[in-house]
């Protein structure tokens, strides 16, 4: 053998031994990365959300991120394929309907995105404002993590393995943790800033002026009559003789050439009641003329632009609309009866105790009636009504308070319910047992409040306004990582 011939052996094995050797460090590096990536060391190192007093790190932020997907997870399950989500896929793989050009990883990022901004705003809020987290917001936090340790030994895992397993990117105790003390302190600052805010009358009429839109409402007439429904009608009819479906015929257009007569309230009445009673002669005439009533609606509540510069801008009490669309077959008389006004209706505190109906004798009251003779000897005392409220309610909202409900709102509960309450001779310490949908109310007008109808719309806005101007300055500094944020994986 040659020289050469060796020296060019020796060269090739000093070379594949320095590509075993390359090759040997190469797979140790990866396996130590897929170790330290599967441990979230990587991610964790990363900080994902930075404002000038809070981070957030990459696995900090993959929970909050998680949780989103999650609940979406919990409450769409069973409706995932046919929303076009693939909880086997990657979310990053999988186009989102609801985006124009992006994943299901973008939409709940995105979603994620805006919970931590406002979440770091308000610690933010907190840091200016000297709010730190309590006893109380501590033993949640506590509780929290108990709670979850809990549910990880159902399933025989440690905490850690499980956070790792439900939210992936290697997420631990520690950075459960972190979340749910800045979650937390978030809250406490939501709450310290909602009590400062300024909802005295003062500022409620104030809002009220710079508003009116927001709480004027009109009262008004309507009735609309749908050609194709009518026909639909009459052609469900036939069956019972050509005179049915002349009958439905001839009212219909009787109601059309009658339109242009109507000048008035009684005109209305007049025509709507002829039709009604036409085709059914045994109709409640009455009743349904009243139901045609709509009250206090506000302006953005009337989508036609023309409609609505009508009634809020144009008409008088007692002016008549008729609106003919012969394209859709729909023809509409308003009136209007009453201009717009701010609804300054007293809301009233009620008790009540819900007695579900019996389902062989619905109309049996005795049972509801025994709980009102139980309070009426009692003299309607609490101690009693909070005993019977606890023992015979089926009202979740109101049992464990004695049934009270206190600031309750005209035009918000069941009608009978609604009617018993607000009517006009209504006096203080009056009971009676009605009847509703819900089953048998067992009920107590206790009087007015000190609230207008219209005052927690005001106070709300009012609060939701300055909130979310606090939310946009304190959130001014929030930045995110988008290099990092590109790293979690959802599922």
């Amino acid at each position: 053998m040659s020289t050469s011939t060796k020296k060019a052996k020796n060269e090739n094995g000093v070379i594949a031994k320095i590509v075993a050797a390359v090759l040997a460090i190469l797979v140790i590096a990866l396996c130590v990365f897929n170790l330290v990536n599967g441990k979230g060391i990587l991610l964790r190192s990363k900080t994902a959300a930075k404002s000038d007093n809070f981070k957030v790190s990459g696995t900090e932020m993959a929970y909050f991120a998680g949780n989103v997907y999650q609940q979406f997870y919990s409450q769409y399950g069973d409706y995932l394929s046919a929303i076009g989500l693939d909880p086997t896929v990657s979310l990053k793989d999988q186009k989102c309907p609801s985006l124009e050009d992006g994943t299901w990883s973008d939409y709940f990022m995105e979603q994620a995105e805006t919970n931590v901004k406002q979440t770091m705003a308000l610690a933010e809020y907190a840091k200016a404002n000297g709010i730190e987290l309590g006893d109380e917001e501590k033993e949640a936090v506590e509780n929290y993590v108990a709670s979850m340790t809990e549910t990880a030994a159902s399933y025989n895992r440690p905490l850690d393995n499980f956070l790792k397993a439900y939210f992936g990117n290697g997420i631990n105790e520690k950075d459960l943790r972190n979340a749910l003390k800045l979650s937390f302190l978030a809250d406490k600052a939501t709450s310290a800033f909602v009590e400062g805010v300024d909802v005295s009358k003062d500022a409620m009429e104030k809002y009220y002026a710079e508003n009116p839109d927001e709480f004027d409402g009109v009262d008004f007439y309507a009735y609309t009559l749908d050609i194709s429904a009518a026909s639909e009608g009459a052609d469900e009819n036939a069956e019972e003789g050509e005179e049915t479906v002349a009958v439905t015929s001839a009212a219909a257009l009787n109601f059309i050439a009658g339109m242009a007569d109507v000048t008035d309230l009684n005109g209305f009445k007049t025509i709507v009641a002829d039709y009604e009673t036409t085709l059914n002669p045994e109709a409640d005439a009455e009743a349904i003329v009243d139901g045609t009533l709509r009250e206090h609606v506000l302006k953005s509540g009337v989508t036609d632009e023309e409609l609505s510069a009508w009634l809020f801008d144009e008409a008088k009490v007692g002016d008549v609309k008729t609106v003919v669309d012969s394209e859709n077959g729909l023809y509409s008389i308003f009136v209007l009866d009453k201009a717009a006004y701010r609804d300054d209706t007293m809301n009233r505190d009620v008790r009540h105790i819900l007695i579900a109906a019996d389902e062989e004798n619905p109309d049996d009251d005795s049972a509801a009636q025994a709980v009102l003779d139980e309070l009426k000897a009692a003299d309607f005392s609490e101690e009693k009504w909070n005993e019977l409220a606890a023992e015979k309610s089926i009202d979740t909202g109101s049992k464990d308070n004695g049934g009270l409900y206190e600031d309750f709102v005209h035009g918000q509960a069941y009608e009978e319910f609604d009617n018993w309450l607000f009517d006009a001779d209504r006096k203080a310490g009056d009971s009676d047992v009605i009847k509703t949908t819900a089953g048998w109310h067992v009920i107590y007008y206790v009087g007015e409040s000190d609230t207008a109808a219209w005052e927690p719309v005001a106070q709300s806005a009012i609060t939701n306004n300055e909130y979310s101007a606090m939310i946009e300055e304190m959130g001014k500094s929030v930045e995110f990582i988008d290099s990092t944020l590109a790293k979690i994986e959802l599922n």
